[in-house]
């Protein structure tokens, strides 16, 4: 296996890893998964994989910046829950 067949196999790998913990769509999983995706950007920045996450393509239903944004919204839902939880301790 050449180098650049590694580097495929390796981002290949991880986007694989990312598309499994996005179906969980909890807060610590789509983090999870950005910090794949944004592995693939850091260590196999010359495949192809790395250029379509760069330039916002879809791939295979999946984006950098969706799931960035469902990140973002999966803990700002679990953060306004835990507070609305700690509020109802505080009032009883």
């Amino acid at each position: 296996m050449g180098f650049t067949d590694r580097d495929k196999a390796g981002a290949d790998k991880l986007f694989g890893e990312a598309v499994e913990l996005r179906k969980n769509r909890d807060a610590d999983s789509l983090e999870n998964a950005l910090s794949k995706l944004y592995e693939i950007l850091r260590c196999y920045p010359h495949t192809g994989l790395a250029a379509k996450l760069a330039s916002r393509q879809n791939i295979k239903n999946i984006s950098l910046e969706g799931v960035y944004r469902e990140a973002l919204d999966a803990r700002k839902a679990l953060d306004e829950r835990l507070a609305d939880e700690s509020g109802e301790k505080y009032q009883s």
